[in-house]
Order: structure tokens, then sequence, then C-alpha cells
């Protein structure tokens, strides 16, 4: 489905029970003041007056730009952060806010060309990390479609000092193909208190575990690191 498709419900015409219409026959916005799509993104297209707000906006410096050059300005602003999912014990769901709190999504915010360019940045660009295997579906849940479709690196950050945690490994690859057909990127991060207590999972066997999950799609690149730091495998 187009991420422009105009959302439908009962009436055949894709039009919203609360909209009405102008003398005109222009269609007004509903009550809540703004279209939606019917995968959850904003129909910021122009109507009546705000055409020549739009046609204003594009003569800025900034959107008079190539669209190259837009593009990595947005890749710069939007992108290199880390998603971290953080829970609620009074709804049992995660929501993903991001590891450096002055990273804003107001850019969005900005004008209607500027959101239609960077309205998925934020899911291709950044990495979601999550630390529970339960979060790899009561957090992304709480996403659009279109949203987690985007996706394309995912961070597990697991605990552990041992290798009770290789059923739900196994599991993972059940879990992701169908949520994240773009994922393009699997890290497996695995603290563990010390040298000691990290020989305890060979690394042959933890390599095998992780293959299992990626398939062999990509190579993996395999590196160990000991105390505190993390295990990484990326495909």
């Amino acid at each position: 489905m187009s991420y422009l498709e105009p959302a439908g419900m009962d009436d055949p015409a894709g039009h919203l029970p609360s909209q009405k219409f102008k003398s005109g026959g222009a269609c007004m916005r509903p009550a809540r003041g703004y279209h939606t799509f019917k995968n959850g993104c904003l129909n910021v297209s122009p109507k009546g007056a705000e055409k020549e707000l739009v046609q204003a906006n594009q003569q800025s410096p900034l959107l008079r730009l190539p669209t190259e050059l837009r593009t990595k300005i947005w890749s710069y602003i939007l992108g290199s952060t880390i998603y971290r999912g953080k829970g609620y014990s009074c709804t049992g769901d995660d929501q993903f806010v991001p590891r450096d709190r002055s990273i804003s999504l107001t850019l969005l915010q900005t004008c209607r060309q500027i959101y239609s360019e960077t309205t998925m940045l934020p899911f291709t660009l950044n990495i979601f990390s999550v630390g529970k295997f339960r979060c790899i579906r009561s957090g992304f849940k709480l996403m659009k479609l279109h949203q987690r479709r985007s996706i394309k690196h995912i961070r597990l950050e697991l605990d552990c000092e041992n290798d009770s945690y290789a059923p739900q490994l196994a599991d993972m690859k059940t879990s992701l193909e169908p949520y994240f057909p773009s994922l393009e990127i699997v890290e497996v991060f695995v603290y563990s208190g010390g040298l000691s207590a990290w020989t305890s999972v060979p690394a042959e066997r933890f390599r095998l575990r992780v293959e299992h999950i990626v398939g062999d799609k990509e190579k993996l690149v395999f590196e160990d690191f000991y105390e505190r730091r993390p295990f990484r495998l990326a495909h």
C-alpha cells in the first residue's frame, strides 16, 4: 500500500465521517484539524490559501537547495541516534525514547515539504535497541505498520553470564522476519561482569546461535570484547 493512499472508512469515497464540505465543494478538515492517511502519516497536501504559503516556503534558501543536499542535512539532524525501549509497569508496554534527550523531532513540524521529506528518516537512519526479548513485540507494536517496516537496524542488549538465553535467541528469527522486512543490521550485545563470567559462554557456540537468527543472507562480522564491553555481532 502506498504511503499516500487516502484513508477510507465506510464511505467508498474515502471521506472521514466528520468531514464537511464548503459551498464550493471543497473538503473541510475534520474537527481535529488535520487529515491522515491509512498508515498514520499526516496528509500535508495544501488546500485553499495554504497553497500560497507552501509556494512561498519553497522559495526559502533551505528548500531551494538541491534534493541531494537537503537529504544530507536531514540525515545529519535526524540520524545517528539510538532509541532505547523503556518499559512502563502500569501498561506493560515499552516505548522508544532517544538516548540523548536533546535530540528533537521538531524539524518535522517546520513545514509541509520538510515533513514529507523527513517523516520516515527517524526509522530508516537510527538504531532501535531493546534489552528484553519481550520488547521485540511489546515495544514495536506501538508503532504504525509502515514505521516498523522501515526500520533497518535493531540492537538487542542482554545482561547474561551463561547460555540460558539461547532458546530465546533461536526464536528471534521467527519474530524478526515478519516484523521488519527492511532489516539490514542485527546487533546482539551481551554484557558480562568480567572475563571469568564471560568465558562460561563459549564464543563459538554463541556465534552459531546468532547465525541461526540472521540466516545466510549476509556474512557475520564477529568481534568479542571482555569485561564490561559488549559482544557484537552484525550482518
